[in-house]
């Protein structure tokens, strides 16, 4: 028979005996009540696809969470194509979920000021108290709604480098140097339209950066840190003019050609409604539109092709402690145990090791921070980015030595934008800006798709913008920059 005992506490222990083997968390305040822990099933919520073997990993996860915290866990996985529609669901009527992946990509701020999360700061002061620690006050700041703490942020370093992954066995067969503008790309894009007949950009429905490439690489930025915000703000601007994406001085330059160059080829002409993401895997696109995080899988996935990654973002931005997180949904009936869990998988090494790898010498080998991996039957960190930690993060040991270089590369370079702890607030334009989001959908995709006439599709866009209140929100959003600058500290 097992017992389990939760002392909780802003200070807390936490014991479980089990054939002599006991566990605790301890620190150094009065213990004023206790609680036992009978037994829990929970379900951490993942983006992505579920990995050939995560029944394997989830047995021995499961293994570790049993004997340590009485309680089972299983994985939903949310797949890339659908998260913009099942995420909301997850949150609103989903009470099984009681661990779920947050990001700003995920309009986390939105769901947070809505009440989809379960409030942290005394759960995490009591349940884990190494993550409490940890976190600094940046973090907090970040994650903070509201005056309530809502996700835990990974302990990683994100920049918002924007790039190219490109096959670098085409670029040797063009003598193709190097792409190192968003001009070197469209030559690369025309390149191999021409002379392969292939798909140059491998843009699907979820991944229209083309536009977002070029919008990056002119200096701006979007107000909520997310690539897919309507408005953006020039960083070389001190006063931060607030545009929609399509007003950007620049831009006009880009809508202008889009039609000509997806006549072209660069692109195909089923991107809105495609969900292959993966083109450049199967051999069916000459590059993809990604980050780092993403050129450091596609290496691993695509050796024979030489692939090669070029930043195209200036300048480089230290993220928002948002970009990756992890959130406990208002709805959880194990607030506290799923808590714990997240206690362990940030900061115990057997339990991160497991989920961000898999099995050690059957997934992979390790020495020191270099993994090597045995087969693609679990993967590379799949979907498990709201965990990462500088601590133990492994690198692919096939890596070239200029991918890591790289990333040290932008943690000299990389700036700082005071927009990185602001938070939109949507209340008091909450309608018109969910009609604003219709309006890129609608009237916005095509236009940058250059699949309708420049000019038409400008009058139109104009139009519905106007319909939807873009000039009332845009207002708003600048107030809102302008008041939140005022109040920050010299």
């Amino acid at each position: 028979m097992k017992k389990w005992v939760c002392f909780t506490t802003a200070a807390m222990v936490i014991v479980g005996t089990l054939a002599g083997v006991v566990y605790q968390y301890e620190k150094k305040q009065k213990i004023k009540e206790t609680e036992v822990l009978s037994h829990a099933e929970l379900t951490i919520s993942l983006i992505g696809s579920e990995p050939k073997d995560m029944d394997m990993v989830l047995k021995r996860l499961n293994e570790l969470t049993e004997r340590d915290l009485n309680c089972s866990v299983d994985i939903e996985w949310i797949g890339k194509g659908e998260y913009n529609s099942r995420y909301p669901i997850l949150l609103t009527t989903d009470k099984h979920i009681d661990l779920i992946y947050a990001s700003n990509w995920l309009h986390f701020i939105e769901h947070a000021q809505r009440g989809a999360f379960a409030p942290l700061d005394d759960l995490v002061e009591q349940y884990a108290p190494e993550t409490n620690e940890i976190l600094t006050e940046a973090e907090r700041k970040q994650a903070t709604v509201d005056d309530n703490l809502y996700a835990i942020p990974s302990n990683y370093v994100n920049y918002n480098a924007l790039g190219v992954i490109a096959r670098g066995d085409l670029m040797d067969k063009y003598q193709i140097d190097s792409i190192d503008s968003f001009d070197d790309y469209l030559d690369f894009c025309d390149v191999i339209s021409r002379e392969e007949g292939m798909d140059p950009t491998g843009m699907c429905a979820i991944n229209q950066d083309m536009i977002t490439l070029y919008v990056l690489s002119k200096g701006y930025y979007p107000v909520t840190g997310d690539n897919s915000c309507p408005y953006w703000v020039d960083l070389k601007d001190k006063n931060f003019k607030v545009y929609f994406q399509s007003e950007c001085p620049e831009v006009d330059e880009y809508l202008s050609k889009a039609e000509e160059w997806f006549q072209k080829g660069y692109w195909r002409a089923d991107v809105l409604a495609s969900k292959e993401e993966m083109l450049l895997d199967v051999g069916l696109a000459a590059s993809r539109i990604h980050n780092y995080d993403a050129y450091l899988g596609e290496y691993g996935l695509n050796q024979d092709k030489d692939i090669r990654y070029y930043n195209l973002v200036n300048p480089i931005v230290r993220q928002t402690a948002l970009q990756d997180a992890m959130a406990i949904p208002a709805l959880s009936t194990n607030k506290e145990r799923a808590m714990m869990l997240l206690e362990k998988l940030r900061n115990d090494e057997e339990y991160y090791m497991l989920l961000m790898y898999g099995i050690e010498g059957y997934h992979y080998t390790k020495a020191d921070r270099q993994i090597t991996f045995l087969n693609n039957d679990y993967g590379n960190e799949p979907g498990t980015w709201g965990i990462r930690d500088e601590r133990y993060k492994c690198w692919d040991s096939i890596l070239p030595d200029d991918a890591l270089e790289m990333r040290s590369a932008f943690k000299k370079e990389a700036v700082d934008t005071p927009l990185v702890n602001f938070d939109l607030d949507l209340d008091s334009i909450g309608k018109q800006y969910e009609k604003i989001q219709n309006v890129m959908d609608v009237y916005y995709a095509p236009l940058k798709l250059g699949y309708i006439d420049y000019d038409e599709g400008m009058k139109e866009l104009a139009l519905h913008l106007k319909e939807a209140g873009n000039e009332e929100v845009k207002a708003e959003i600048q107030r809102q920059i302008q008041e939140y600058l005022e109040g920050q500290t010299p």
